[in-house]
Formats: C-alpha cells, sequence, structure tokens
C-alpha cells in the first residue's frame, strides 16, 4: 500500500511539473513568437553567432528540444543552412543549463505563492499581454509545487531496506555501473522527451540521498543523450539536411558523453571540488553545465569537417523523402509552420510561372518536352497543395485555439489557386497536343491573339510573384487588378467571336482556360490585397 502511495504520489508530482513546463514553454513562446523569428532571420554563418543564437533562442523558449526541433524544421523549409543548424543546436545545449539551475534551487515552498498570486492576475486582467505573462508564472510555479511534491513523495522510502537494494543498482563503483546509469537516464528522457522532467527527478532523488553524486551524474550524461530524441522523430520523413541536423545533435552529445566516461571520476571529482558534494544538489546543474559548455565550444571549430562527415554518410531512401510524419513539436511553434508554408507557396508559384513558360514553347515550337515538364509540374503542384494542406489542417487540429487562423486561410486559400492553375496550363497542353495530334493548326491571326494574351497574362502573374514577397505595395496590386480586368473583356470578346468549326471550337476552349487562369489571378491580387502580416 506504501509502495502503491508512493507511486500516485511521484507521478502526481510528475504530472503536474510536466504541465508546468509546457504551459511556460507554450507562452513563452505566443509572448515572443515575432522576436524568434527575428533572431533567426539574423542567423550568420558565423559559428559563434549561431551558438549565441541558440543560447537565446533557449532561454526564451526554456527548452532545448523546442529549439532543435525549430532548427530542423526551418533546415527542412530551406531557411536556414546545416552550418548555422549545428551552430545553434550547440547554444541550445548551452541555453538549457539555465533550467538545472533553477530547478536546483530552493523555492519550491513558494510554488503556490508564485501561482496563487498570478492566478489572480490572470483571471481579472483584460489586458492579453499581462495575461500571457502571469501564465508563464503561474506555470512556474506549477514546476515548482511539482518538484517539491516529488522531493516529498519519496521521503518515505528513504530507509525502506527494499529500495535502498533497489537503488544500489544505480552504483557507479565500476564501469559497467556508469553505463547503466548513463543508459537509464538517456532511456527515461527518451520516453518523456523532456531532459528537465528527468533531471528534476534526479534533483529530488539526490536531494534525499537515494542515489550518490556520482550516480546522479551519471544520470545527467544519459539525459544528455536522450533529448536528442524529439530532433530525431522530427526530422523523420524531412529533407537530408534536416536529418543530418538531428543527427548531428546525436553524435555531438554521443561523443562527448563517449569523451568523458573513461574520465568518469576525475570528471566527477573535479566538479565536486568546485561544488562539494556535502553543500546540496547544485553540483547536478553545474556538471549538466559544464558538460554542455565545453562540448559545444570543442565542436565548433570543427563544424565544418563534421558537415563534410554528414554528407558523407547521411542517404535518404526515396520511399521515406515521401513520408507525411510531422512531429508535433513543431505545432508548438507556430511561426515555423507559417514559414514552411510560406516557403511552399513560393515554390508553387514557381512551378506555375514554370509551366506557364513551357506552355508558350509548346504552342509555338511543337516542342513536347515542354508539355512534360508542365505535366511534371501539375504533379509537383499537387504534391505541394496536400503537403501544404495536412501541415495546415493538423497543426489547426492540434492547436485549435491559435492566433494564426488569417494566416493559415491564406496559405490554404493561395495553394489551392495555384494548384487550379497549374491544373488549367497542364490542359491548355493536352488541348493543343490532342490538336497537333490530329493536324489541326491554328490560323496565324489565332497564333497571334494566343501569343498577345499569353504575354499579357504572364506579365500580370510576374508582378503578382512580386507581391508574394511584398504585398504592401498597394500601387504595384491595382495595377495588376487593372491588368486582369482588361485581359478579361479581351478574352471575353474573342470567346463571343468564335465559330462552329473544330479549329475555333479549340481556340475558343483555349482562351476559356487562360479566362479561368486570368480569374484565379485576380482572386490572388484580392487575397493578397487584404492580408496583412
Amino acid at each position: 500500500m506504501l509502495l502503491l502511495s508512493i507511486l500516485l504520489n511521484s507521478l502526481s508530482g510528475l504530472g503536474v511539473f510536466l504541465y508546468g513546463m509546457r504551459i511556460m514553454s507554450k507562452s513563452i513562446q505566443e509572448a515572443s513568437n515575432k522576436k524568434l523569428k527575428n533572431f533567426i532571420a539574423k542567423s550568420t554563418n558565423n559559428p559563434f553567432s549561431a551558438l549565441f543564437l541558440g543560447i537565446t533562442i533557449t532561454l526564451i523558449t526554456q527548452s532545448s528540444s523546442i529549439t532543435t526541433v525549430m532548427v530542423v524544421g526551418f533546415v527542412d523549409a530551406t531557411l536556414m543552412t546545416l552550418k548555422q543548424a549545428i551552430g545553434i543546436i550547440l547554444g541550445a545545449n548551452i541555453g538549457t543549463t539555465i533550467t538545472g539551475w533553477i530547478l536546483a534551487l530552493k523555492i519550491g515552498k513558494y510554488g503556490f505563492i508564485l501561482f496563487g498570486s498570478f492566478a489572480i492576475i490572470f483571471l481579472f486582467s483584460k489586458n492579453y499581454k499581462l495575461k500571457n505573462i502571469a501564465k508563464i508564472f503561474m506555470a512556474f510555479g506549477l514546476i515548482f509545487i511539482g518538484l517539491e511534491y516529488m522531493k516529498e513523495s519519496i521521503i518515505p522510502i528513504k530507509n525502506s531496506p527494499n529500495f535502498i537494494k533497489l537503488f544500489q543498482l544505480f552504483n557507479t563503483n565500476n564501469f559497467s555501473g556508469i553505463i547503466f546509469s548513463v543508459f537509464l537516464g538517456a532511456f527515461l528522457t527518451a520516453i518523456l522527451q523532456a531532459s528537465a522532467a528527468t533531471i528534476g527527478v534526479t534533483i529530488a532523488l539526490a536531494s534525499q540521498n537515494l542515489i550518490t553524486p556520482y550516480t546522479a551524474i551519471a544520470l545527467v550524461l544519459g539525459e544528455n543523450i536522450g533529448t536528442t530524441i524529439t530532433a530525431y522523430l522530427a526530422s523523420l520523413g524531412a529533407s537530408k539536411n534536416a536529418k543530418s541536423t538531428a543527427y548531428a545533435h546525436i553524435l555531438i552529445k554521443i561523443i562527448g558523453v563517449t569523451i568523458i566516461i573513461p574520465l568518469f571520476y576525475v570528471y566527477s571529482n573535479f566538479i565536486n571540488y568546485i561544488s562539494p558534494f556535502s553543500n546540496g544538489i547544485k553540483y547536478i546543474p553545474l556538471a549538466h553545465t559544464i558538460f554542455n559548455v565545453t562540448n559545444s565550444l570543442i565542436f565548433i571549430p570543427f563544424i565544418p569537417k563534421f558537415i563534410l562527415l554528414l554528407n558523407k554518410f547521411i542517404k535518404i531512401d526515396k520511399n521515406e523523402q515521401k513520408s507525411k510524419i510531422i512531429h508535433k513539436k513543431l505545432f508548438e511553434s507556430p511561426f515555423i509552420i507559417l514559414e514552411k508554408s510560406n516557403i511552399q507557396l513560393k515554390k508553387m508559384n514557381k512551378l506555375f510561372l514554370n509551366s506557364l513558360n513551357n506552355y508558350n514553347s509548346l504552342l509555338n515550337n511543337k516542342d513536347l518536352k515542354s508539355l512534360n515538364i508542365i505535366l511534371k509540374n501539375e504533379k509537383k503542384l499537387d504534391s505541394f497543395e496536400e503537403k501544404q494542406n495536412l501541415l495546415l489542417t493538423s497543426f489547426v487540429n492540434y492547436n485549435p485555439y491559435n492566433n494564426s487562423i488569417i494566416d493559415i486561410q491564406y496559405y490554404l486559400k493561395l495553394s489551392n489557386i495555384l494548384e487550379s492553375m497549374g491544373d488549367y496550363i497542364a490542359s491548355l497542353g493536352k488541348i493543343t497536343k490532342k490538336a497537333y495530334d490530329n493536324k489541326i493548326y491554328f490560323s496565324e491571326s489565332q497564333i497571334h491573339k494566343i501569343n498577345s494574351i499569353h504575354k499579357k497574362i504572364e506579365k500580370v502573374a510576374f508582378k503578382i510573384s512580386i507581391l508574394f514577397e511584398n504585398n504592401k505595395n498597394k500601387e504595384l496590386i491595382i495595377e495588376c487588378k487593372y491588368i486582369i480586368n482588361k485581359n478579361n473583356k479581351i478574352l471575353n470578346d474573342n470567346i463571343k467571336i468564335s465559330k462552329k468549326n473544330s479549329i475555333d471550337f479549340i481556340y475558343s476552349e483555349i482562351l476559356a482556360k487562360y479566362r479561368r487562369i486570368n480569374r484565379h489571378l485576380l482572386y490572388i491580387a484580392e487575397i493578397l490585397e487584404n492580408y496583412t502580416t
């Protein structure tokens, strides 16, 4: 009965702790999404700048897992190079150590005061920013309440002979005991996907002297390896560089721990020298900090060679590239989702422009290679729209009360329109090929009119592509709408003149497709006009 009570109380404390971590991280991100985006935009190929950036982002998010998942997402979306990503990950490894120091502070008894006082502000304030700040401090309160509850729940087992025997399994007096403790730390962190949680458990056990300082340090080393699982899961189905980013994170931690293990007692005694084990549990965050700072600084000069190694050994299976796995950690950073959507939208627009250009080549030069390119582009556009829908609808399902609904609708609508225009150009290509196969040729006058309208539509399509980069250019939007409306009148007039013989029917059908493309360009112009970033 005592065992069940201890287990339930410990799990309850862990649950409150994890919930507090989740709320705190989410609230901090909501309060600083634009700042995070600006920080990442300033990332350079200078490894020390990237290192500082990684530290800063992790201090803001209070989670190295979120930082590394963000980085994997940005690399996958081609917003960041592998070199930048590895630098940021090294910084994240340093930034995450602050959490251990916070947990080591003896302020658990103030958790209720922290939670309760800021809960009043949260409940009665009407200011959104103030409410969000209150949520952050309420979350801190929950973290300390959970940690304190875990500590208190295991007090009864301190003098239990059975439990003393159990914890003797973590004996680090020999090499196998060290390896076992490291493995256990890695395994538990991989299961919980939160190194802060397992460090919290380690602190709770060490504070009651249920594990030795050497065991605690070995567990912390393992926890450093286990935390890499989150980035790995986020990289499933991603690009080669995104996978390389996740593998870099794993290898950096494994190599660092592998170097420390043979020197384990030297390292542990060095920690004891700086922060004596008899002076409380501050040696735990200290061990965590020294390992990560040293490991990161050692790796920085070798980033270029490390990238060459990753590129040489990491291969992507073609079937794996088509995976539709989206890791839920990505959804905790809305601006990553929106940036990925923005990148995909621009790729779709480039495919549409490429198809438009290739249709001109098919029409005038009877170039069937151009038709093949158009049809391939159509399939790519279908795939991009499917990915876009999956990404954004999954995000909404995961976080239905997010404040990015307008952005999501914007990307969904534009993706759908670009995919439809790709279909229309593919139809134009098939109609034209069918005419040529049946020895049906357009008159010089008809070719001239098609080319004329094609140039007009291509011109406005290129102008609209500029608006994808900057939709605040209202004069350009007005100009685009004017050209589109003028094009529409020309198309309507030409379609009315069409006759009943076969060539005029095909000619009329081609003009009708152009009219649909023209109307869809108008829809895009209107969406861009009304969308504010």
